[in-house]
């Protein structure tokens, strides 16, 4: 029987979550039926087609459906089909604030296309507003609900009833081990329902297209332009290798709210013909320029499980990353890259110089480190554990 899944989301798409596209359409190569629903369309521009394509059949929130009667008008088609469960889930929602409360009375209308596409189980992404009204629905429809969890959601802006959900749900997804046991330690989320599912990529698609002759751009990145990111300690990296005598060009692939700080930085610390910001790719050109790098770098001060790493490596780029987090679960000291500690832009430009002083180092690691992929972070493995979690 086919598997009826629907994914609820904050906003939806967006560039830096194509692991959220990646893993609805594995799903559905897979068997599955998976329905999209959003509360908010992005502000950014879409560069990838295959999201363009899910935006178009996405349903998303409309503010109007929060008056005060078209609340009503959506409830009654729930409350007729599952009387004693939405009176049941309405005497709950009571229990807890307000926020919740107005929230559980909103969501009808989604409920109401639930119910109409017989979904068989809810899934959010991030422990945020997605992942409390999946709760909602749970509560008024019966039907499970799970929720994936990151980095920002759990490290930065956890969310107030994280135990709650965690206990309701069916499952909760990690995507490391670093995060399974900080979810139950820190917000004692129940141990034995968090799963680790890693967000795995498509390595037919991120995959080496150019032998090591053919790579001209030393270092790249891709990272939000955002503070957790350390982009800072890899600009003042390649100040120091330039003192060095040792000119690199670095590409870096990205947008977001610390553009402007950054290009005024690279400016003042005398690197700007060295590094080069590029703003948003499609996955297709992220691949080409990974396939033109000799070296991958992330200085984040924090992280969870980055997809970037994950891509470079399936591309056979080796990597200089920081030991924080889930990261070494992923990056393995002298196998497929190097780990340095977070804030330490000199220790970033030693190990940079390093691997592009030495081409069969670069070759090995690479080698070592598409395998890893390959072998454990792989989309359709990691979406077949997902979907075997729905099934169960």
């Amino acid at each position: 029987m086919t598997m009826r899944v629907a994914y609820l989301l904050d906003v939806f798409p967006l560039v830096s979550e194509t692991f959220v596209v990646n893993e609805i359409l594995e799903l559905r190569r897979q068997g599955a039926e998976v329905s999209l629903f959003a509360l908010r369309r992005p502000q950014e521009s879409v560069v990838s087609e295959r999201a363009s394509e899910l935006k178009e059949e996405a349903v998303y929130w409309d503010p109007q459906y929060d008056i005060i009667s078209r609340k009503m008008l959506n409830a009654l088609p729930v409350f007729f089909r599952r009387p004693v469960q939405y009176v049941k889930g309405l005497k709950y929602a009571k229990k807890f604030d307000a926020a919740f409360l107005y929230n559980y009375k909103r969501i009808a209308l989604f409920a109401r296309f639930l119910l109409q596409r017989k979904v068989q189980h809810i899934h959010a992404h991030f422990a945020s507003t997605a992942a409390e009204l999946s709760l909602c629905l749970s509560l008024m429809t019966g039907m499970p609900f799970s929720f994936t969890t990151h980095g920002y959601d759990v490290f930065f802006s956890p969310h107030r009833f994280y135990r709650t959900m965690g206990e309701h749900a069916k499952f909760v997804v990690a995507v490391s081990e670093f995060n399974r046991e900080y979810l139950a330690e820190r917000y004692r989320v129940p141990k034995e329902k968090i799963r680790v599912v890693r967000c795995g990529i498509d390595t037919d698609l991120f995959r080496p297209h150019r032998t090591a002759a053919e790579k001209d751009i030393d270092v790249v990145t891709v990272a939000r332009l955002h503070p957790v990111k350390g982009l800072p300690y890899l600009v003042r990296a390649c100040r120091t290798l330039k003192e060095k005598r040792r000119e690199v060009r670095c590409a870096v692939i990205g947008e977001g709210r610390e553009r402007e700080s950054l290009q005024r930085m690279i400016r003042e610390e005398g690197v700007g013909e060295n590094i080069a910001l590029l703003g948003n790719r499609s996955p297709e050109e992220v691949v080409q320029y990974l396939s033109r790098s000799k070296v991958f770098v992330l200085p984040s001060t924090s992280e969870a499980m980055p997809v970037s790493l994950m891509e470079a490596l399936a591309c056979t780029v080796p990597v200089v990353a920081t030991r924080v987090r889930g990261i070494p679960e992923l990056v393995e000291e002298g196998v497929n890259g190097y780990l340095v500690k977070p804030r330490h832009s000199r220790l970033l430009a030693e190990k940079i110089s390093l691997l592009l002083e030495n081409d069969e180092l670069r070759e090995r690691m690479g080698r070592a480190g598409r395998e890893r992929v390959v072998r454990d972070f792989n989309l359709k493995t990691e979406t077949g554990k997902l979907r075997e979690l729905f099934e169960k």
